[in-house]
């Protein structure tokens, strides 16, 4: 799968059901080519960017990648 596939999944918190975002980008060990964890951008105001958080979710906490979506399971 590629990157670009990724970024148009949304990322579903399957504690709750909600939203989490989309991913914005992801951290990757150069050496091994391992994936450790993926970043979102949780905007609160869709008109605005200053009121952004960036959420870090360890690649560990997965549980599915699906066709429309990723489910994780998140505790913020």
């Amino acid at each position: 799968m590629k990157l670009s596939e990724l970024t148009q999944k949304e990322v579903i918190n399957v504690k709750n059901g909600e939203h989490l975002g989309y991913i914005t980008d992801l951290k990757i060990d150069a050496c091994t080519g391992k994936i450790y964890c993926m970043y979102l951008m949780e905007n609160k105001d869709f008109l605005s960017l200053k009121n952004c958080k960036i959420i870090e979710i360890p690649w560990s906490r997965i549980c599915k990648i699906g066709k429309d979506a990723i489910l994780v399971d998140f505790c913020s």
